[in-house]
């Protein structure tokens, strides 16, 4: 009966993942046309790629919080999800950043150039994902921590959301406007999981760190996009990724959002 009670709302919430991931294509058949409808299937999968880097994080942290969580050690959790917090987001941003700039010279190169119709759909698609990787991180902290009813709500809200926006925007924008519903009920699952995770333990919402990635992230993506358009062969234009890791490191420790020191000692628990 336990375990019944504990899994069936996670059964829910899978049930409400595949509602986000799919009803927008089924929305799309009935509105555009099947080539648009084909260019979306490459786009979506694409960009969901990205989130083999949370779900390998969030097998670790469901039986890791879990744990901490019997033995009542509040101090370890709530450092370990603030580092989760600083670190994920500061490591993922110039992934999506290089990826959101570079999105045209992708798809050509793995799809052929009659699918960069989806440029734009992957690009918000792209942002959604950080959202739906932070968002699916809260959720397993949150099963860890014995409340996988938050986690079904979390989800099937923003199912319920994405239905409705796709319902409206579908046949207004077509694919844009599934990857603005898609993206937008992953940004609601992500606000619903922080804020209820803030709420059951002494963990703050890290508002000021994100500000500053944010203004970090802006000063980046200004930068590649300003040197991209200086240099007109697409091949030689993909220099300018090692140049924008250097310059977003750079603001990191500027901003003080990663210190030296406490990189290296976590590098040698890891190597440890």
């Amino acid at each position: 009966k336990k375990l019944f009670l504990f899994g069936f709302p996670l059964l829910m919430a899978s049930f409400g993942g595949k509602i986000i991931g799919y009803i927008d294509t089924i929305i799309l058949t009935a509105y555009v046309s099947l080539e648009q409808v084909g260019i979306y299937n490459v786009v979506l999968p694409s960009a969901l790629i990205i989130l083999f880097i949370g779900k390998a994080i969030s097998s670790v942290v469901l039986p890791t919080v879990s744990e901490l969580h019997a033995k009542k050690d509040k101090v370890k959790l709530t450092a370990g999800v603030n580092l989760l917090n600083r670190y994920l987001l500061a490591s993922m941003l110039p992934v999506i950043l290089s990826i959101f700039v570079f999105t045209g010279f992708f798809i050509k190169l793995f799809f052929g150039v009659k699918y960069l119709e989806g440029i734009v759909s992957f690009q918000i698609l792209i942002i959604g994902v950080l959202f739906y990787m932070v968002s699916n991180i809260n959720n397993n902290i949150l099963t860890g921590l014995g409340n996988p009813k938050l986690v079904t709500k979390s989800i099937l809200y923003a199912a319920i959301v994405n239905v409705i926006l796709n319902l409206i925007l579908i046949p207004l924008y077509g694919i844009e406007g599934a990857a603005v519903s898609t993206t937008f009920s992953y940004f609601l699952s992500f606000s619903y999981s922080s804020n209820k995770l803030s709420i059951l333990t002494d963990i703050k919402l890290p508002f000021l760190l994100w500000f500053k990635l944010l203004i970090i992230s802006g000063i980046s993506l200004g930068f590649m996009i300003y040197v991209k358009g200086m240099i007109l062969d697409e091949y030689l234009q993909l220099v300018i990724l090692p140049l924008f890791v250097i310059f977003y490191l750079i603001f990191l420790f500027m901003f003080r959002i990663v210190d030296l020191n406490e990189v290296k000692y976590r590098l040698k628990l890891i190597f440890k």
